[in-house]
């Protein structure tokens, strides 16, 4: 039974049993009655102006409270011109305007985040609650044969074998490792958690080492060339030394 109702049906049966207390008592006399009944409609009006004081605000609390549940931070209300209504309704938007500034801020950050996760080289795999992919990237997917317009939310790990998911499966928590696959690629795999909605979720990193291994092995043997080219170039410039002497001393000696 809602407050409105039961307001109504009080004020109803109060001035019902006043009207009758005035017919019964006063009913003889014609100018008190008159003047009874007079009184009785102007607490009718009273309480008719109390209503509207109290249940207009209860009555915008709940659309409010409605629309918030529906998530529509866009119902605001005007000043009606009642002070405690006017300082309801400008606390309540108030609050709207945040919840909406904070929901487009949140929105734009998970946008972004999302980006850079589906944009970085390393593959990031986002468990749910359960255990289940939540969100991969194209990196992950690359590494765990998965096409890529294939959606694998909801699934495990498991159901996509590869050469590196017995690896992540078999990795610890908060305990990073370097694996070898095929005798020639290497990944840095570290499995970690986070604690979301209070409740522990996982994510794995999956970093192939293979290319940045080739390009430190590229630079390294630059390196040696580099010097051994230097160390022959030194060596060559020596013996063109001595050949030129002998060749003039040989021309000298004839």
């Amino acid at each position: 039974m809602s407050l409105k109702f039961k307001y109504i049906f009080y004020i109803i049966v109060l001035h019902a049993v006043l009207i009758t207390l005035v017919y019964f008592l006063l009913r003889e006399d014609l100018w008190y009655f008159l003047g009874a009944e007079v009184l009785v409609f102007v607490s009718l009006y009273f309480s008719y102006l109390i209503y509207k004081s109290f249940i207009r605000p209860i009555d915008m609390l709940h659309s409010g409270i409605n629309a918030i549940a529906d998530k529509d931070f866009s119902v605001k209300y005007l000043a009606t011109g009642s002070t405690e209504v006017d300082h309801l309704v400008e606390v309540y938007n108030n609050m709207i305007d945040t919840l909406r500034e904070e929901r487009t801020m949140v929105s734009e950050q998970s946008h972004f985040i999302q980006k850079l996760i589906d944009v970085t080289p390393i593959g990031i795999i986002i468990m749910d609650y359960d255990g289940l992919i939540s969100d991969i990237n194209l990196s992950a997917k690359k590494h765990l044969d998965i096409a890529i317009n294939v959606n694998p939310a909801g699934k495990k790990i498991s159901d996509y074998p590869s050469d590196i998911t017995e690896v992540l499966q078999n990795t610890e928590v908060g305990k990073p490792k370097i694996v070898t696959i095929n005798a020639m690629d290497k990944y840095k795999v570290q499995v970690n958690e986070v604690i979301h909605q209070g409740f522990k979720r996982k994510f794995i990193l999956i970093d192939d080492l293979s290319s940045e291994l080739l390009k430190t092995e590229k630079e390294a043997y630059g390196t040696i060339i580099r010097m051994m080219a230097h160390e022959v170039n030194n060596s060559m410039g020596a013996i063109n030394s001595i050949l030129d002497t002998v060749v003039e001393f040989g021309f000298e000696g004839q």
